[in-house]
């Protein structure tokens, strides 16, 4: 069944045969509209790239700006490293140390190393370090001892240390420091104790002067000052010799005897061992200076070294109470 041109029931289709044909679109018209779109396509386009390419660039300008602060921040670090005086070398280590610069991964200590001021330094509990300061010092480290070198002062958070400003006195004055006092030394050898807030500082040899916030105490040869945290301080008696200052000698750095006299070697060891010297007459002392040695001593106690030396001369010894004296073999002595 059809229907006719006008006579259909539908309202679009009676629409849409009234509208007759539409009329074909104009060539050119055509071609302009798609032109248009064409270039507005890769106007659009071009504008993601760029935004893209903007991105890009920021993502890697930052991974260069992180570069170059990281290396910046080497070269600083190398730099302060560099800048930093020199105040120390290591004679010898015993048993195991490390040093590090502040705040960075410690490394293990040997012997020959150059420490520059900033240096933190750790012993192990069998451990010990014998340092020379550029200030003219011997400096040595007990076991379980943890201390910073600066240019002008050490400063000690744990253990023992000992000072030695030399014979001659010649070495610049150096402070000892801790959370609970400041030792400065007097021309002197002495021992500083830091346990926990307990601090002990036993004089050797001269005088040190102990500064706690505003009290000040001295301590000379074969006395010990004892305080805490609380600012008690108290005085003690301390033998120069003997036990208490055993892990001193045993850091100690043994000379080569071909290098030296009689006089010498007996010089050296009543120093590092706070002993005392006597010859029994002048003559004795000056013959020893004309004796000349040969060997080695290296890894003797001080009394085994003395034994070993002595035998070899026409001489005897005694030490007693920290005394040694020196005699000859015969009735007259001489």
């Amino acid at each position: 069944m059809t229907a006719n041109r006008t006579g259909g029931s539908d309202p679009l289709e009676k629409l849409l045969l009234l509208a007759g044909r539409r009329k074909p679109a104009d060539p050119k018209r055509t071609d302009q509209i798609e032109q248009l779109t064409h270039e507005r396509w890769q106007a659009m386009l071009a504008r993601r790239h760029a935004a893209q390419r903007r991105r890009r660039f920021q993502v890697f300008g930052g991974s260069i700006a992180a570069a170059a602060s990281i290396v910046g921040a080497v070269m600083l670090v190398s730099q302060l490293m560099i800048e930093a005086p020199m105040v120390a070398s290591v004679v010898s280590v015993f048993g195991a140390a490390e040093t590090g610069a502040r705040g960075h991964a410690m490394t293990t200590l040997h012997a020959n190393d150059q420490l520059h001021a900033g240096s933190v330094l750790e012993t192990d509990k069998n451990g010990g370090v014998n340092l020379q300061l550029t200030s003219g010092h011997s400096l040595r480290l007990a076991a379980a001892t943890r201390v910073r070198i600066e240019a002008d002062s050490v400063v000690l958070d744990a253990g023992a240390l000992y000072l030695d400003s030399g014979e001659d006195q010649q070495a610049t004055p150096i402070e000892v420091r801790s959370h609970l006092a400041t030792v400065t030394e007097l021309g002197t050898q002495y021992m500083a104790t830091l346990n926990g807030n307990s601090l002990q500082v036993s004089v050797r040899e001269g005088a040190v002067r102990v500064s706690q916030g505003n009290t000040v105490a001295l301590a000379t040869a074969g006395e010990m000052l004892q305080l805490d945290e609380f600012g008690n301080t108290e005085k003690l008696a301390v033998p120069r010799y003997g036990e208490h200052w055993t892990w001193v000698a045993q850091l100690a750095r043994v000379p080569a005897l071909d290098d030296l006299t009689l006089a010498e070697f007996l010089h050296w060891l009543v120093r590092e061992h706070g002993w005392q010297l006597e010859f029994a007459n002048p003559e004795l002392a000056q013959d020893a200076s004309t004796v000349d040695l040969y060997g080695s001593i290296d890894g003797m106690s001080g009394e085994d070294a003395l034994a070993a030396v002595m035998m070899a001369t026409q001489w005897r010894y005694r030490l007693t109470d920290g005394l040694l004296t020196v005699e000859s073999r015969g009735d007259n002595g001489r």
